[in-house]
């Protein structure tokens, strides 16, 4: 298992937050942190999805990963139809 946040939501968030800084509007924001010298700082957490073996193809799908990359070590006649 490993965790995965897709690039096209991140990119598309941070492209938001820009854009609000640059004309002085607040950012969004959905949670808070203590960054450890008792300041808290708001931020925006994003849902990760644990990617398995049985939903692989989300990365694919995203273009995050290629079929033949993550397959690579693996028998062509076990990969995904």
């Amino acid at each position: 298992m490993t965790v995965y946040k897709p690039i096209k939501t991140i990119a598309s968030e941070a492209a938001k937050a820009a854009v609000a800084l640059a004309k002085g509007q607040k950012v969004k924001t959905n949670k808070i942190i203590d960054n450890g010298k008792h300041k808290d700082v708001p931020f925006l957490a994003l849902t990760p999805i644990a990617i398995t073996k049985a939903n692989m193809s989300i990365i694919i799908k995203d273009n995050f990963q290629k079929l033949e990359e993550i397959y690579r070590n693996i028998p062509k006649d076990q990969w995904p139809k």
